[in-house]
Order: C-alpha cells, then sequence, then structure tokens
C-alpha cells in the first residue's frame, strides 16, 4: 500500500499531466474549428481522429497506458483520491 506522501505526489502529477491534456484538446479544437470554416474535409477527419485518440475514445480506463488520455487521467486522479480518502480514514482512527 502506497503512503499518503506517495500518494499526494503521484495525485498532483497526475493533475499536471491532466493539464497539458486539456491544453492539446483545446489546441485541436482549434485547428477543427479552422478546418471546418474552411471546409477542408480530410483536415477535419484527421483532426476528430486526433481528438479521440487525446480523449481515449474506446479504451480501458484502468491501466497506465491510458493515463495520457483525458479519460483516463480523469479516472486515475479519482481512483488516487478515493485512495487518499481511505489513507486519512485509517490515520483516524
Amino acid at each position: 500500500m502506497q503512503s499518503k506522501e506517495e500518494v499526494l505526489k503521484e495525485l498532483e502529477e497526475a493533475k499536471r499531466r491532466l493539464e497539458l491534456v486539456k491544453t492539446k484538446v483545446r489546441a485541436e479544437i482549434q485547428v477543427l474549428t479552422a478546418a471546418m470554416d474552411l471546409n477542408a474535409d480530410r483536415e477535419i477527419e484527421k483532426s476528430f481522429e486526433r481528438l479521440e485518440e487525446l480523449v481515449g475514445k474506446g479504451k480501458y480506463y484502468g491501466e497506465p497506458s491510458t493515463w495520457n488520455t483525458l479519460l483516463g487521467l480523469i479516472r486515475h486522479i479519482n481512483n488516487l483520491q478515493a485512495s487518499l480518502q481511505r489513507l486519512e480514514s485509517i490515520e483516524r482512527t
């Protein structure tokens, strides 16, 4: 079992990675919007594919390999927060 300090450190790192992925998603949405304005069908299709990859469409979200996707990171952060709550509960007893 991880210590509280280890969980906190991992949680902070996951939150930083989440901010990076969110920034990538925002940038890709700008690319998609510009492609739509230009009616660039191929670029629209490629942009949708990149967004699906960033979000993590069609992946199981419990594995470390998915922690570079938006949904994978959100699940990882939720799991870390639950671990932290359990550790704090144990500390109180």
